[in-house]
Formats: C-alpha cells, structure tokens, sequence
C-alpha cells in the first residue's frame, strides 16, 4: 500500500507548519513531521486500525491531542483527506 495525500490534506499540513514557525520552534515542526511519519508506517501496515465512520467511509486517526489525520482506504491506496489542528475552529485557520 502507499499513501497519498490530497490537495485539501497539503494545504492542512502548510497552515499547520506556518503556524509552529510563527508560533514556536523547528523542534516542533520537525516533530510534526515525524509524527505525520510514523502515522505512514502505522497505517500502511494496519490500515484499518484507526476508528472510521460508516456514513462517510473515513477513518480518523488521532496522532496527538493537537493533531488527526482523515484518511480513506482505496484499493491500494491510503488516501489521507485532510490534517487538522485540533485546537483550531475551522473559521480561524490562518488564511
């Protein structure tokens, strides 16, 4: 299996590192990617493993208290939807 990502997924990811570099240090955005990462390795090998939805066919994985990943299982492919911040409402994701 191989995971992609989509567009509204790379835009999650490039709020969320404009956010750490204004708000805090490399070490945390350095942190964000290893956890997106370790999600990859996870995922890839227990694609199932993280609680989905049977309304929307996603599964929500939770990689810390600030952050989860929105994925769907397509054939082959691990499609990750979008990553949010979980500490923002979605009206104040920078812009």
């Amino acid at each position: 299996m191989e995971v992609v990502y989509s567009a509204k997924a790379l835009q999650g990811a490039s709020e969320i590192i404009a956010y750490l570099r204004f708000r805090f240090s490399q070490q945390q955005i350095d942190a964000f990617y290893e956890r997106l990462a370790q999600f990859e390795k996870v995922v890839v090998a227990y694609p199932t493993l993280y609680k989905g939805s049977l309304k929307v066919k996603l599964r929500r994985a939770v990689l810390s208290e600030e952050l989860s990943v929105y994925y769907s299982i397509r054939g082959q492919k691990i499609v990750v939807v979008d990553i949010q911040d979980n500490r923002w409402d979605s009206e104040k994701r920078l812009k």
